[in-house]
């Protein structure tokens, strides 16, 4: 599994899923689905480091951030809540 910090956004002007590999400078992909971004963010991942290292290129380490994120545009039928921020129905 890599452990490279991966974006995954909708970009409504794409109408695609968007991933991004930020530590590995213009490693990006997409796809229809969430899960197809995904799945081609970690196949444009592993082409970045092979071709990284048959060109000699430096390789950065991971930084061990988070390994994904997802952006939620709407949130319609649950809310989130966090601890301690109760809305006066119930706490957590």
């Amino acid at each position: 599994m890599f452990k490279y910090e991966t974006i995954i956004f909708w970009s409504d002007e794409d109408q695609a899923y968007l991933a991004e590999a930020p530590e590995l400078p213009g490693c990006m992909a997409h796809g229809e689905t969430y899960e197809s971004a995904l799945a081609n963010a970690k196949d444009a991942i592993q082409l970045w480091l092979d071709i990284a290292e048959e060109f000699g290129d430096v390789i950065p380490e991971p930084k061990g951030r988070r390994l994904m994120y997802l952006t939620i545009n709407h949130i319609s039928a649950c809310r989130l809540r966090r601890p301690g921020l109760d809305t006066g129905r119930r706490s957590w």
